[in-house]
């Protein structure tokens, strides 16, 4: 029984010995290309202030990769923000640093860039309160039990001219007024609701 063994046995020993066997470790490529790493927006920044990101941490790489950033500042593991390309190591954390813009609803981006995998980071500045933006929610057609809308008033107000043909339409000058922009006012939709 135990001689097929033994034969077992010297049949691996001359398989290693006559091919070679390597005991030394196997030797890898150095892998620069990071995980993907995203950067949480900021929106409602104070005007000319210093904004700083979130904490990312690199992973997914095995050697020195080349790290660099565009528009902005970045700092590893905590150390002095600068805006020279450097390296960075696995299991490294990064934050970006921006200054936000002196107007309002204004984005400023700072762009990072790791082996080759890139993601911006923005800060947006706080708007005044007193402007609207173009793409505002409020519908002018909307109507309720107790309000309606100023298209729907324009339809009976509009169009009106007097016997020199001026425009002294009630809704033409109507529409710039607070009260006719007051159904995109958040605070009137949540008194309102």
């Amino acid at each position: 029984m135990t001689k097929p063994y033994a034969k077992l046995l010297y049949l691996l020993w001359f398989i290693f010995m006559t091919c070679g066997f390597n005991t030394q470790a196997i030797s890898s490529t150095a892998d620069t290309t990071p995980d993907a790493f995203s950067f949480i927006d900021q929106t409602d920044v104070p005007l000319r202030s210093v904004i700083t990101s979130n904490t990312i941490t690199i992973s997914g790489i095995n050697a020195a990769t080349p790290i660099s950033v565009t528009g902005g500042y970045y700092s590893i593991n905590g150390a002095a923000y600068k805006t020279t390309a450097g390296t960075i190591n696995n299991g490294d954390t990064v934050t970006l640093r921006v200054i936000s813009l002196s107007t309002y609803l204004t984005p400023v981006n700072a762009l990072l860039t790791i082996g080759g995998v890139s993601d911006t980071f923005t800060a947006t500045t706080i708007w005044s309160g007193f402007y609207l933006p173009a793409a505002s929610t409020g519908n002018p057609l909307f109507q309720s039990e107790h309000f309606r809308g100023s298209e729907v008033c324009a339809a009976c107000h509009n169009g009106i001219y007097d016997n020199k043909g001026i425009d002294v339409s009630i809704a033409t000058d109507w529409s710039s007024t607070m009260m006719a922009n007051s159904a995109r006012d958040p605070l009137w939709k949540a008194k309102s609701a």
